[in-house]
């Protein structure tokens, strides 16, 4: 996570069990971690926050050696959160942070928490986050607000995934009731017409323009990317040829643009509970071994 991210993290602070939940967090309060569960509902108010960091060309290497050190040191202060770590396989090279919290109130947990780490260690943080800030060229954040009408089936254990859709819409202004209507309807669809498929939708709440909201599916290949003629007709279906004929019509005047990324999970560069190396070798991260102190000079 870039030093910007931690800085933040220390002054100001299962993912949710759903699509971008990656993990039970390791440090908001006893009674949100209480509630989250993988495959448990998706709390109505549960908000993920988005580290967004662009890695310079030709520091991809170096870039990701130096977050696993930030990864790992960040997941040893008490009150962490747990978060995930997905870097661009198609777009712009980045690589994205999520930290998922059940309300808003947990970003108020973690900051009464991280408040009470020694000065020593946050500095120490600090130190080492600055080595991995250096490898990009500009970072941002966001806050997302989980839809659930704009979501389906977004109760399940990413842990068994491996990559992520990322489709962001920019709404035009005034229109963001059009837009939650058509995306219902198509919600609708989906239900009837993929069994199986997953997705969750967000609403920023801050980082972006208003308006902006954002589609994650979890895929465990890049071939899920694109739907068969199958569920492309039986889509169609659900939605019936009027329908579809509104959709496309309504879209253009609706949506201003938007934009998809294509990322793959780094176990490296994130700080997840034990139950996932656990479960699954591809979440296991080896520990670098500790640098040995030269001999010392014989005493003369």
């Amino acid at each position: 996570m870039p030093r910007s991210a931690v800085i933040v993290l220390s002054l100001v602070f299962a993912l949710l069990a759903g699509v971008v939940v990656a993990a039970q967090p390791q440090g908001q309060g006893a009674s949100q971690a209480a509630q989250m569960a993988a495959n448990a509902p998706v709390p109505a108010g549960a908000v993920v926050w988005v580290y967004r960091a662009e890695v310079k060309p030709g520091q991809a290497v170096a870039q990701e050696k130096a977050a696993t050190a930030t990864a790992r040191a960040y997941a040893r202060l008490p009150g962490a959160s747990s978060f995930l770590a997905m870097k661009s396989e198609i777009g712009p090279s980045e690589v994205w942070f999520v930290v998922p919290y059940l309300t808003v109130a947990g970003i108020d947990e973690e900051k009464d928490a991280m408040e009470k780490v020694p000065p020593a260690r946050m500095a120490e943080m600090r130190e080492i986050g600055s080595q991995e800030d250096s490898h990009y060229s500009r970072t941002s954040s966001m806050l997302l607000k989980y839809r659930d009408d704009l979501s389906l089936g977004a109760s399940f254990d990413v842990s068994a995934y491996r990559m992520m859709s990322v489709e962001t819409y920019r709404v035009r202004p005034g229109r963001t009731e059009e837009f939650v209507g058509m995306g219902k309807k198509i919600v609708a669809a989906y239900k009837e017409a993929v069994p199986g498929l997953r997705f969750a939708g967000f609403e920023v709440l801050a980082g972006a323009p208003r308006g902006t909201f954002i589609f994650m599916m979890p895929m465990k290949k890049m071939a899920e990317l694109v739907p068969g003629e199958a569920a492309e007709k039986a889509f169609a279906d659900a939605m019936g040829k009027e329908a579809m004929a509104q959709l496309q019509k309504e879209s253009g005047s609706v949506i201003a643009g938007g934009e998809e990324f294509v990322f793959s999970f780094s176990p490296k560069m994130s700080a997840l509970p034990a139950r996932y190396a656990a479960a699954d070798p591809f979440w296991r991260v080896t520990e670098p071994a500790a640098a040995k102190k030269p001999p010392e000079a014989p005493k003369k």
